[in-house]
């Protein structure tokens, strides 16, 4: 029912023999690339984790805040042997 919004909190009730996942906090992933063509996504997902971990150190309070509150999974590359050969 409502399980697909949040699988990873693995916290349910049980009513009349349903399942329903409450929401703990948003998460987002981001994948670079899956193809090794794709380099320009990986080098933007870097440059976001830097940034973000950049303003995070500094106390910027939106970044503080959407770190704190959000399930934030970043993955540049998905096929680094296909962005190796992609990249020469």
């Amino acid at each position: 029912m409502l399980n697909w919004l949040n699988r990873s909190t693995q916290k349910s009730h049980y009513q009349k023999g349903y399942s329903i996942f409450i929401l703990v906090e948003p998460e987002f992933k981001y994948i670079g690339n899956m193809h090794g063509d794709e380099v320009v996504g990986r080098e933007i997902l870097l440059k976001l984790a830097i940034d973000m971990c950049e303003k995070y150190t500094a106390k910027d309070e939106d970044v503080v805040k959407l770190i704190e509150t959000t399930r934030i999974h970043i993955l540049p590359t998905m096929n680094p042997d296909g962005w190796q050969v992609g990249s020469k």
